[in-house]
């Protein structure tokens, strides 16, 4: 039980106590961030932070524009962000700066294979002054520990929006979670889930659960992170929540 709760106590530290709120405006930009949202130039909290890193007001219609600011994506033809994409944006980064710094963002970068990751961790042990590199993940539990112990982790996605639809799904699963409801009484609004917005509906329960993070609902947070990521993976969404859902209530 010792051990288990010193992990549970060390991601509850991770993801919530470490995170460095300070507003709009970052009062100091570090070296390497994870960004716990979805990456979204126009999104306000996003626009602020590449803003303040870059040192400059940027236009979120038209990145094109500025030149200190290196994106990487999954290419469309494959299931991950391979080492050699990581290695091309790397040549970039090291450019010298036209403005205050470069800044260096990675969409979905739990997609990253484990050698991609490696080489993002080389460039995180040796940080230089004037480069920046974001991490932009909605599971960051996905990201190797000895990258995410090297960086600052923030979270965007407690003020997110939800249809009513979504939230009222939400609220009556949570409900039967809070509830130790056993056995399938959730099973219908499960399928309801999966035939509205399934990842919208998980957002909106860990948005939930995540108010006044405790130890008892620690695990549930991080439970519906799992699922969510086996699901952007390609796990089947009913098998795995109604898992998920068995698995909690049953604790």
């Amino acid at each position: 039980m010792a051990v288990e709760t010193s992990r549970k106590l060390r991601k509850i530290y991770y993801r919530y106590l470490r995170a460095e709120w300070t507003g709009n405006k970052l009062k100091q930009i570090f070296h390497a961030y994870i960004l716990n949202t979805e990456f979204n130039a126009a999104d306000a909290d996003m626009w602020h932070f590449i803003s303040d890193v870059l040192g400059k007001e940027i236009n979120p219609d038209d990145l094109s524009l500025e030149p200190d600011l290196i994106i990487l994506e999954k290419r469309k033809e494959r299931k991950n962000i391979i080492d050699a994409d990581v290695e091309a944006a790397m040549r970039s980064l090291e450019l010298k700066p036209f403005g205050d710094r470069k800044l260096l963002i990675i969409s979905h970068s739990d997609l990253m294979t484990v050698r991609a990751q490696n080489r993002i961790l080389k460039k995180l042990e040796e940080p230089s002054g004037d480069a920046v590199i974001a991490l932009v993940t909605r599971t960051p539990d996905l990201m190797l520990d000895t990258i995410r112990s090297r960086c600052i982790e923030k979270r965007f996605d407690f003020k997110q929006n939800f249809s009513e639809e979504v939230e009222e799904i939400g609220k009556t699963i949570a409900r039967h979670i809070e509830n130790k409801e056993k056995g399938f009484i959730a099973f219908p609004d499960i399928e309801k889930a999966i035939d509205t917005d399934i990842q919208g509906v998980l957002s909106f329960m860990q948005q939930h659960f995540s108010k006044g993070i405790s130890y008892e609902n620690a695990d549930i947070v991080l439970g519906i992170e799992a699922v969510k990521a086996g699901i952007f993976r390609g796990l089947n969404p009913k098998y795995a929540v109604k898992g998920m859902y068995l698995d909690m209530v049953m604790k």
